[in-house]
């Protein structure tokens, strides 16, 4: 291969890779593996979740992709703390 054609080729990838990140059903399928990892949350934390992925599913039904991958990122952030929390807390 030339080296323009492997240009090419990792300039599609990264472009793919990043157009998959803002995907609202990856994003709700990297929620459901987090919650299925079952991280210890706070109340507030389950409640944010749950409040998150609601709102974000019925955006997705109307049709309003970006916004509802904007909640699912948001309760993915939430997840995230918790899943950091829960490590920390072990390596003590």
């Amino acid at each position: 291969m030339t080296i323009k054609t492997v240009g090419v080729f990792s300039f599609l990838v990264l472009v793919l890779s990043a157009c998959g990140a803002d995907d609202p059903q990856s994003r709700l399928d990297e929620i459901e593996a987090l919650l299925a990892k079952g991280f210890p949350m706070t109340d507030a934390q389950k409640g944010d979740v749950d409040r998150l992925v609601s709102e974000g599913a019925a955006l997705l039904a109307d049709g309003q992709r970006q916004a509802s991958s904007e909640k699912f990122a948001l309760a993915l952030k939430v997840l995230k703390q918790a899943a950091d929390a829960d490590r920390f807390n072990k390596s003590g």
